[in-house]
């Protein structure tokens, strides 16, 4: 099976109630890798790389997340070997090691 790449945001409710914790959950449980983070403005991003069902299967999960969640907006963008390549390049060396080891670990 193909494997596919897809970026995505969540707005809405979606720190301080395990959004993150539980999207990586499930992401571990469907055999993808990726990362998942909060991000400053209140947002949750994330990348995950994977069959293309299992990443439809994490997107619906993504669009109501855990109980306390209340996701406002997802935006979803799969991304092409070119564009993965130009959207790791705005991580630091520091960086990219741990993002990728976020769903790894």
């Amino acid at each position: 099976m193909e494997k596919k790449t897809v970026y995505f945001k969540v707005t809405g409710r979606v720190q301080g109630v395990f959004y993150r914790q539980s999207t990586r959950y499930t992401a571990q449980n469907l055999g993808l890798t990726g990362f998942v983070r909060n991000l400053a403005d209140g947002s949750v991003e994330g990348l995950a790389h994977g069959d293309g069902q299992s990443l439809a299967v994490l997107l619906d999960y993504c669009r109501k997340g855990p109980p306390n969640a209340q996701v406002e907006q997802l935006v979803e963008r799969f991304l092409e070997e070119a564009e993965l390549s130009a959207w790791l390049a705005n991580f630091s060396a520091a960086e990219l090691p741990a993002a990728f080891l976020v769903l790894r670990d």
